[in-house]
């Protein structure tokens, strides 16, 4: 309780010192871990906004951000968040600290490794709303997670984690780059309405249940390259505004694109669709490519039937390209409507 309390401190020292105190109590003490992770948890959720300094940002009218603009509140409540940011990303370290997967890369399986006093076996992280900066979960193993509206400044980095339980990223902000090559969800991955700022990564990912990606929005690259969803892969009214690489991506499921805009390159080379996929009223940008795709058979009702690919009433943009052309899936060509191109069943 004297740890907690010293937390509420205005003074940064103190409180740091109150975050230390709970670290060294979950050291001594299991049975008290997963109390002391959530007050970590809630202390990352409280409201924050980092220094300007520290993520990059310009203010409004402040140019130069010379101190001699400022005010000398402004100053003193600049000086207050800087300390304020070290309190925080001590937090973020000592939570991810003893969340890290200590075996060798080659030696991690399915099972969790041994709790000791450095790895801690947590049953739920709750990180709603929180804002971080620098964000590194790589190599963790995570419990059920909750990271929805959460604000993940500057990078964000998510290689190699093991996600044992859902996975929440709901109306998440990551507003810079984001790995999560070789990242594995065991439970749902939520990303609805989640935006992306910058790259997105998640080469080689395996999700063996949902994946929902509705109406997120990224602004740079997305890859998908080599990934596995091994359940239903959900990106209804996603948008792409980079190029989309979902090449060798293994679609075991039923897949949707629907109404989704890809803005430039939708790159699917070598994709397989084991279930339904739709790209209904999906609008595309740019280059195309489904060369090479695979499309497997789905059994139903101990009959198996093609895999069903509708693009019925997407829309192409009437782009003249000198060095590439669309690979549109066998059976579809597109004809002229207006200033675009609509995709059409070529009936055999």
């Amino acid at each position: 309780m004297k740890a907690v309390e010293q937390l509420g401190h205005e003074k940064a020292p103190v409180r740091l010192g109150g975050l230390y105190a709970l670290d060294r109590l979950g050291r001594n003490h299991p049975e008290q871990r997963q109390v002391i992770a959530e007050v970590w948890c809630a202390y990352l959720r409280r409201r924050y906004t980092p220094p300007v300094d520290i993520i990059g940002e310009i203010r409004e009218g402040d140019e130069g951000g010379e101190e001699a603009d400022r005010t000398e509140e402004q100053l003193q409540a600049e000086a207050e968040a800087a300390d304020e940011y070290e309190v925080r990303m001590t937090a973020q370290r000592l939570l991810v600290g003893h969340l890290k997967d200590p075996r060798p890369k080659e030696e991690r399986n399915d099972t969790r490794p041994n709790e000791s006093e450095e790895y801690w076996h947590l049953e739920h992280i709750d990180l709603t709303g929180a804002t971080l900066v620098d964000t590194d979960f790589a190599d963790c193993r995570l419990p059920e997670m909750k990271i929805g509206r959460a604000r993940l400044c500057r990078s964000a980095q998510f290689n190699r984690t093991y996600f044992e339980g859902d996975a929440e990223f709901s109306k998440a902000r990551f507003e810079g780059e984001v790995w999560f090559d070789k990242a594995r969800f065991e439970g749902a991955a939520r990303f609805g309405a989640a935006q992306f700022k910058d790259e997105a990564r998640f080469a080689e990912v395996q999700f063996s249940s949902d994946a929902w990606f509705t109406g997120a929005r990224v602004s740079g690259t997305t890859v998908f390259t080599g990934a596995r969803f091994g359940d239903v892969a959900w990106f209804p009214l996603a948008r792409f505004d980079g190029s989309a690489w979902f090449n060798r991506v293994r679609f075991e499921g039923d897949t949707g694109f629907t109404a989704a805009w890809f803005k430039r390159s939708a790159l699917f080379f070598s994709a397989w669709f084991e279930g339904g996929a739709l790209f209904k009223e999906a609008r595309f940008g740019g280059i195309v490519k489904f060369e090479d795709l695979q499309l497997g058979a789905r059994v139903d009702n101990s009959e198996s039937e093609p895999v069903r690919l509708d693009m019925s009433d997407a829309v192409v943009n009437q782009v003249n390209f000198k060095d590439e052309k669309h690979a549109w899936p066998p059976g579809w060509e597109t004809v002229p409507d207006g200033d675009k191109w609509k995709l059409v069943r070529i009936e055999e």
